[in-house]
């Protein structure tokens, strides 16, 4: 017996689904990394506490490390055999203009997940964003000019360093010394802002491309601010983890 085909909204979700999961991991590898980086850069007890076991620390940071560009690789890939990377949410959500997102389908959802939603629906649909052929153009545009970011500088670390060991100890080093961390910091943010986005845009019909509070893009400024209220994005809930691992050694 055949398996049904799948619909445009399953292989949508299945991708998007996959595209947060993986941006999740690059966020919260870069933001450990920049944590302890940061914390013990402000500390030297803790500094001489970690070098009690530096080899283990090193290891630390080189997982962090080449998981990062493991995962942004993915997520960039434009090989048509990788199952779920960024081209591939975008053509998904490009499908027929954009169809997934008409008000019609978000209604269908809806009532699939709630039982009430003949009493609100209509009030509802009245006040959802439905993109624009133009608008879906300009995602298709702002991606590519993030995955050429990526490709240029950092698909090439990915390559030679963590994903085949092409690269000799000199080419690493030249390697890194064509990155930039605000670069970086600002592909991870266009990642987070993108699935967020499409997200709050597919489930519930909000803009995209509306202003929306947003964590600070550093490691100093959470660790300075935001700790102790309780933040819930992925770089938040990685700095704090951090902290406490550190707190904890410092007060050894």
């Amino acid at each position: 017996m055949m398996a049904a085909a799948k619909t445009d909204e399953t292989e949508f979700e299945e991708q998007l689904n996959a595209f947060q999961a993986d941006v999740a991991m690059v966020t919260r590898c870069y933001f450990a990394m920049a944590a302890i980086n940061h914390l013990a850069s402000q500390d030297v007890t803790l500094v001489g506490t970690l070098n009690e076991a530096p080899d283990f620390w090193n290891l630390v940071q080189t997982c962090h490390q080449t998981t990062l560009f493991i995962s942004l690789g993915r997520v960039f890939d434009s090989n048509g055999d990788v199952r779920f990377t960024l081209n591939k949410l975008v053509g998904a959500a490009g499908k027929d203009g954009g169809a997934i997102f008409a008000a019609n389908r978000l209604a269908d959802r809806k009532r699939r997940s709630s039982t009430n939603a003949h009493e609100w629906l209509e009030d509802y649909l009245e006040g959802i964003h439905v993109p624009t052929t133009k608008e879906i153009r300009a995602l298709k545009k702002v991606s590519n000019r993030y995955r050429t970011m990526f490709e240029e500088t950092y698909r090439p670390i990915r390559h030679k360093i963590y994903a085949h060991g092409l690269a000799t100890r000199e080419e690493a080093v030249e390697l890194f010394a064509e990155t930039r961390i605000r670069e970086l910091e600002r592909i991870i943010r266009f990642l987070q802002r993108l699935g967020d986005g499409v997200w709050d845009l597919y489930w519930n019909g909000l803009n995209p491309l509306r202003r929306r509070p947003f964590p600070p893009m550093r490691a100093a400024q959470i660790t300075d601010k935001l700790l102790g209220r309780g933040g819930t994005s992925d770089q938040e809930i990685i700095v704090e983890a951090v902290q406490k691992v550190m707190d904890q050694l410092g007060r050894r």
